[in-house]
């Protein structure tokens, strides 16, 4: 009889510790879906702030086709304006300031579509990785389910 008993405790405390263990390990997995959940938020928060309107999660694939559409048309104003200044500094001649003045605002509009170039990428990298975060988090919570 009193084999029997110590036997049970000794069940008992093994079943105690491995509850203990699961909670730990259920625990840790909350732990981290809180952390995911906090970074793709603040990852939301982040481009929203940058630009609302690129912050909308679409398909890559078509985002990489209105990325194209919005080059080409910005490519297509630039050639329209640079066809706009040679035609004024041939009528202008090339000592005139109006020709300086437009050579300078080309010269910064280029700089500025440059810099547009670059925010898009970025825009494009942080909505990849958003959509990336956003799976592994329904991962997380399939698994955490499960």
């Amino acid at each position: 009889m009193p084999e029997d008993t110590d036997e049970l405790r000794r069940q008992l405390q093994l079943s105690q510790k491995r509850e203990n263990l699961a909670s730990l390990r259920l625990t840790v997995k909350e732990k981290q879906l809180r952390d995911l959940m906090d970074e793709n938020e603040s990852m939301k928060r982040n481009a929203s702030e940058e630009n609302k309107s690129d912050c909308t999660l679409v398909d890559h694939a078509v985002g990489v086709m209105f990325a194209a559409m919005r080059d080409e048309i910005r490519k297509a104003r630039k050639d329209a304006r640079i066809a706009a200044l040679e035609l004024r500094s041939i009528k202008n001649g090339p000592e005139s300031n109006d020709t300086k003045l437009l050579i300078a605002t080309c010269k910064k509009l280029e700089q500025e579509n440059g810099e547009l170039k670059d925010e898009l990428s970025r825009v494009t990298r942080l909505e990849t990785l958003l959509a990336y975060s956003r799976k592994n988090v329904e991962g997380l919570r399939k698994r955490c389910r499960g």
